[in-house]
């Protein structure tokens, strides 16, 4: 038997368990950082090691033995995560940007600064940087732009860069790439029919690859249905049929609800029976509309809220080659070639485009169902020799591949961490004078920490941030885009070298390490459990 209690840390011994924590895990993870970081040898027992510079996998593999350390930890660990899910890369920036902020807003803390100002001034400063990376920030406009993004990111194989352009070429620019593990050596790039909804799985419990927090099937059986399941016993006819042919199921409904969720969960979890569910893409009339899109593409037969549950049959069902659920959008892979139904579809929806009586909303409802349907899925599949190069392969592929789309959301920077440093310069006479020295502080803080991927950066590189900088801050115009790279051994115009990072990348980082950094240091009590066993008189 056991019981838990409670233990309370509280003023300098947390925040010094606090720090352990974080910093333990960012000196790990920022050792990857840039052209020239360490790989990280990570053990896994009864699996194949991992082999990784991916600085959110590094992460994710971090569990630290004191449950104070660990939770300052996990802190860092899910504002890394967070920037990851956002923008596809920066983890390592993110966790950099953190630690920095925590452990030089810890002095400011034990000196008696006030902690409310001094957030106060990181919040402001982080707001006047991002607007300064969005002004800043190059649209990616051609190929050979995209291809030095996907270089760099990809850490210098052009090979794996050249098949990403392409592959986001072929898909088109809203068009959806996913990365796969080849079944060779080779890497290939394949184009096939495919369709994305706005609706990810209803509960985690559903998800089968917890590494990648998705739920995939191959097969599947499709239950599209234009109503609301309140009761398991709706259900029971289309499960039955599922568990009869040993194939996944995945129920699409308005909304799955009581004991009807708790069915398919506990049947998920029990490994009885492989499903998942989600609600109906769109809203209001739109909900049966693409439903009906959905049912060009993979067949089958739309059931509404009159229909008997206890007649449905196995015909009923739509399928695909593949569906691949996330938290929030789901994947329908389909065969190579789109089929003659969803082409007549595509032309009709055209036609009701081209009604002159259409209003504006109802037109770009029609443009979106439109771009849905013929918008196809470009398949990376990533080779290797062995699996441990294969999973690090796979890791960097997957992470250049979501830089290059960040590139294109919202532009590139000068690379190198060099942007971040120039901005956060311009920055160290902005504040308010006459401010509250608390309020200067946390201003103060944030800019600084703004430098410290470039210091990283170059330090991985066994170089002194001092000496490059005494070099490039010769030229005449200090806010130009000149920097060092690292790989090349150059000083010079970082987008002339091709040397560009996401502005998205940078401004999620900024975002979310201000945020778990602010947590940390208002921080004054915490509570950790305690398991102690007894043993039954």
């Amino acid at each position: 038997m056991q019981e838990i209690k409670r233990d309370i840390y509280s003023g300098q011994e947390l925040d010094t368990l606090l720090k352990k924590g974080v910093d333990k895990l960012a000196n790990t993870v920022k050792t990857t950082m840039g052209p020239k970081g360490k790989l990280v040898l990570i053990h896994r027992p009864g699996q194949h090691p991992i082999v990784t510079k991916d600085g959110v996998t590094v992460a994710q593999a971090i569990n630290l033995v004191n449950e104070v350390e660990n939770l300052g930890a996990k802190i860092i660990k899910e504002s890394a995560s967070r920037t990851a899910e956002q923008a596809g890369d920066g983890t390592t920036t993110a966790t950099v940007l953190a630690q920095y902020l925590y452990g030089e807003g810890l002095k400011y803390k034990a000196a008696g600064f006030d902690m409310t100002l001094l957030k106060d001034g990181i919040e402001d400063a982080k707001n006047l940087i991002i607007d300064l990376i969005k002004d800043s920030a190059k649209e990616v406009s051609d190929k050979d732009s995209l291809l030095k993004v996907a270089t760099i990111s990809a850490n210098g194989e052009s090979s794996v860069a050249n098949l990403i352009v392409d592959a986001i070429e072929a898909a088109g620019k809203d068009g959806h790439v996913i990365v796969e593990e080849a079944k060779g050596f080779q890497s290939s790039l394949t184009v096939v029919d495919g369709f994305q909804m706005e609706r990810g799985y209803l509960s985690p419990y559903f998800v089968s690859d917890k590494n990648r927090m998705i739920c995939e099937f191959d097969k599947p059986l499709i239950l599209m249905a234009d109503r609301t399941f309140n009761t398991i016993r709706e259900l029971m006819k289309p499960l039955e049929i599922a568990l009869e042919t040993g194939r996944p199921i995945l129920v699409i409904a308005n909304d799955i609800e009581g004991d009807a969720m708790q069915g398919l969960v506990v049947n998920r979890v029990k490994g009885s029976l492989r499903c998942c569910a989600i609600k109906t893409p769109g809203f209001g009339g739109t909900r049966h509309d693409m439903l009906l899109d959905l049912e060009t593409i993979i067949g089958g037969k739309v059931i509404d809220s009159s229909f008997d549950m206890t007649s449905f049959t196995s015909e009923m069902f739509g399928t695909c080659k593949k569906i691949i659920i996330h938290k929030n959008k789901t994947l329908v892979i389909n065969d190579e070639e789109k089929s003659a139904a969803t082409i007549e579809r595509m032309d009709s929806i055209k036609s009701q485009i081209r009604s002159p009586n259409l209003q504006s909303e109802e037109k770009t409802l029609l443009k979106y169902r439109l771009q849905q349907l013929s918008g196809g899925i470009a398949i990376l599949r990533v080779g290797a020799a062995t699996e441990s190069e294969l999973i690090e392969r796979y890791d960097r592929v997957d992470d250049a591949l979501h830089a290059t789309r960040a590139a294109l959301e919202e532009g590139v920077l000068a690379g190198g961490g060099i942007a971040l440093y120039k901005l956060a310069e311009s920055l160290s006479n902005k504040v308010i004078q006459g401010s509250e020295k608390s309020y200067k502080a946390g201003f103060t803080l944030l800019t600084d920490s703004c430098k410290e991927p470039f210091k990283q950066i170059l330090s991985n590189a066994g170089l002194s941030h001092y000496n490059v900088l005494t070099d490039i801050n010769r030229e005449k115009d200090y806010n130009t885009n000149v920097g060092y790279d690292v790989r090349n051994k150059k000083f010079g115009d970082m987008f002339e070298l091709g040397v560009l990072d996401p502005a998205k990348v940078a401004r999620c980082a900024l975002e979310n390490a201000a945020s778990a950094a602010s947590m940390l240091l208002s921080a004054d009590c915490s509570l950790i459990d305690v398991v102690n066993e007894q043993k039954d008189n």
